[in-house]
């Protein structure tokens, strides 16, 4: 793999993380301190300007609680399963930063009514 070849996997690759990373609703610090580095070498990682190890791409995984192919088949089309819109990301992490499970429950409740009438009347 030529050095360029290299440098865009690892933006792709940091890409990855970073949806993830978001997903999870994590900031960069408190993923830094869940594998022991500073959030400006996450950054790097996201940016693709560090490489990251077989070992730590792992433990991004289980932390982030997705499977390590989410990380490794960095084609978008096959990540799309994966991939939310920045909207979508932001009302996740607000929903999972909710104390109560109850709260976030209800609120899964409320939004698949919402999704079933919506689909009920446009006859999807």
């Amino acid at each position: 793999m030529q050095d360029n070849d290299a440098s865009h996997f690892n933006r792709k690759l940091g890409r990855a993380l970073k949806e993830a990373r978001q997903l999870r609703g994590m900031t960069q610090t408190q993923l830094g301190a869940a594998v022991g580095v500073s959030y400006q070498q996450i950054q790097k990682f996201e940016n693709g300007a560090s490489r990251i190890s077989a070992e730590r791409l792992d433990r991004f995984a289980h932390i982030l609680k997705v499977p390590l192919s989410y990380f490794l088949n960095v084609k978008d089309e096959a990540r799309s399963q994966w991939t939310f819109p920045a909207d979508t990301l932001r009302i996740a992490a607000s929903i999972n930063a909710l104390p109560n499970d109850t709260i976030r429950t209800e609120i899964s409740r409320l939004v698949r009514s919402i999704n079933w009438s919506w689909a009920t009347r446009h006859g999807q």
